[in-house]
């Protein structure tokens, strides 16, 4: 998708506190996914925590039910943000197990319905930091927000509570389905400060909801 529309995509095998300091801020997001029962030295904590600080954007990818202790990992690193990966699932009432397990979700702060996500895990927020996607018709209200934003210095934090809307499948699935691809994209532009700064102020002109300190 990102490869499909001029996005430069790169796989980093070395250390974060190796390979952020040669990083540059500029229109490049940092992605860390799921690992295998890993978790973060403190300092590629520090490492991450100063790439933010300077400018850097960075999305943070977790899954539900502690899926290989992937919560347990990010929880590590995002403590220091104000924002916790839930245990369990979150899940929409629903008259189907699709509607239920397939949540429709929407983004207030890009303007973006009919997202669709699968098993998403919910987040605990705490402090200055905003809910980036939400249950349309959560089961539970203490696990209605899916994805979290969070300012942080120059740079920005942000957390989808859920990995296989990224997977590329059919209409009815990943990354195809509803808005998914619309709002990935826009997500994106979000996280690159120059489009970030135009896109916020866009939106201020209809909405208040761009003020993600």
């Amino acid at each position: 998708l990102l490869a499909h529309h001029g996005v430069s995509v790169s796989l980093n095998s070395k250390p974060l506190h190796l390979f952020l300091p040669a990083l540059k801020h500029n229109r490049k997001v940092l992605v860390l996914g799921l690992s295998l029962n890993r978790s973060y030295k403190k300092k590629n904590i520090d490492a991450v925590k100063t790439y933010i600080k300077k400018g850097g954007s960075v999305l943070v990818l977790a899954e539900h039910d502690n899926f290989f202790k992937n919560a347990d990992m990010q929880n590590d690193l995002l403590q220091g943000f104000g924002i916790k990966v839930l245990q369990g699932r979150a899940l929409n009432k629903g008259k189907s197990l699709s509607e239920s397990t397939w949540p429709r979700s929407n983004s207030k702060v890009l303007g973006i319905k009919d997202v669709y996500v699968y098993l998403p895990v919910a987040l605990e927020l705490k402090g200055r930091v905003r809910p980036f996607l939400e249950l349309d018709n959560p089961a539970h209200m203490d696990k209605s927000i899916i994805g979290a934003v969070k300012k942080y210095g120059n740079g920005t934090m942000l957390v989808l509570g859920d990995a296989e809307i990224f997977w590329n499948m059919t209409r009815e699935s990943g990354i195809r389905k509803g808005n998914n691809e619309h709002f990935l994209l826009h997500m994106f532009r979000f996280l690159t400060p120059k489009s970030r700064k135009k896109f916020a102020s866009k939106k201020k002109r209809t909405t208040k909801d761009t003020d993600v300190n």
